[in-house]
């Protein structure tokens, strides 16, 4: 009887260590607007937590409307399709390390660089649509690749 206690007290201690340590969605993914679109592109409901083992499923994401960060977006590394328009983003920082990504549509945006893009070597398609706006003007003047 004693062991059976035992064993209960440890696993409950187990279960309660693993509750409190549970990633908290707003530290990896902090921005709320693309959390959301994540959620509805997951179809995940409000009040299920999400980690970001869940979001390695997404493959099409379409996030517009006061973005302002695309952290937590590195997890999503079979992503294959990004539409990202009229949000406040200027870092593609962590589209970097998103090795499928294929349809990349950018409209609207913050983006003066996508220097970070360089390794996307599955890319197929970028849109540029009202972003960078000084962009093509500057590498005419400084005449060199992107």
């Amino acid at each position: 009887m004693k062991l059976h206690r035992f064993l209960f007290l440890v696993l409950l201690a187990l279960l309660i260590a693993s509750i409190g340590h549970a990633e908290n969605e707003k530290d990896w993914m902090p921005d709320p607007h693309l959390r959301q679109a994540v959620r509805k592109a997951l179809e995940i409901p409000d009040g299920i937590p999400m980690v970001p083992a869940d979001i390695a499923s997404l493959t099409h994401l379409v996030a517009e409307h006061d973005i302002k960060s695309l952290k937590g977006l590195e997890h999503a590394i079979n992503l294959e399709f990004l539409h990202l328009g009229r949000t406040e983003v200027s870092d593609l920082t962590q589209l970097a390390g998103l090795e499928n990504l294929q349809v990349l549509k950018l409209f609207d945006n913050r983006i003066s660089d996508i220097s970070q893009l360089s390794g996307l070597i599955d890319l197929e398609f970028l849109q540029l649509q009202q972003d960078l706006r000084n962009f093509a003007h500057r590498r005419l003047c400084e005449r060199r690749p992107l």
